[in-house]
């Protein structure tokens, strides 16, 4: 496995938090800045489309 900003890949993508995560996610639309938040990607679940976090560009994720 090896570590890249979330940036750095395409919608549709895996990735895992930490290398020894279960939890797989899959990058998501993008959000951008405006008053009420920063700039943000969506990263649902492997297990649900509805069920994710909000993440920050610059976040360190592992991928295959």
């Amino acid at each position: 496995m090896r570590q890249v900003e979330l940036r750095k890949l395409r919608e549709g993508e895996w990735f895992k938090r930490k290398p020894e995560s279960a939890h797989w996610y899959i990058r998501e639309h993008y959000n951008r800045a405006d008053p009420f938040g920063p700039a943000t990607f969506w990263c649902s679940t492997e297990r649900s489309a509805s069920d994710g976090r909000e993440f920050k560009p610059n976040v360190l994720v592992w991928i295959d």
